[in-house]
């Protein structure tokens, strides 16, 4: 038990973190800069923030292939690869490519999802 309430605590406690540092961040003004945005992207994310991170995510004034596998990597990990494939596909209208890192997520997702279908379509992505 309490290995969970020091689990609960460190999770709130990272969320608190990304919280200030993000309002620290529109304070300065420098969430214009693809990679300040990202870093709060990302802790968003890994906090589970899904809905934050998104808020941030179409606030960027300039979006990267690290914002786009930042939101893939979030949904896959959170469980949720329907949500996951449709911005692999919105990625790719946007004419963004993909790199390792969107493949290494997208294939998590598709073994976790069991959709072997899929798979293939991105096996043949990548090759």
């Amino acid at each position: 038990m309490r290995a969970f309430h020091s689990l609960v605590g460190s999770t709130v406690n990272a969320l608190c973190k990304v919280s200030i540092s993000h309002c620290r961040e529109i304070k300065l003004g420098v969430l214009a800069d693809v990679y300040c945005a990202n870093n709060i992207l990302n802790g968003y994310a890994r906090c589970q923030e899904l809905c934050l991170a998104h808020k941030v995510f179409d606030d960027m004034p300039h979006i990267d292939t690290v914002s786009w596998n930042t939101m893939i990597a979030g949904h896959v990990n959170y469980g949720d690869f329907e949500v996951a494939w449709k911005i692999l596909r919105t990625m790719k209208r946007c004419g963004f490519d993909f790199d390792g890192y969107t493949f290494g997520s997208i294939l998590k997702g598709v073994a976790c999802a069991l959709r072997y279908d899929l798979g293939q379509q991105v096996h043949s992505m990548i090759v």
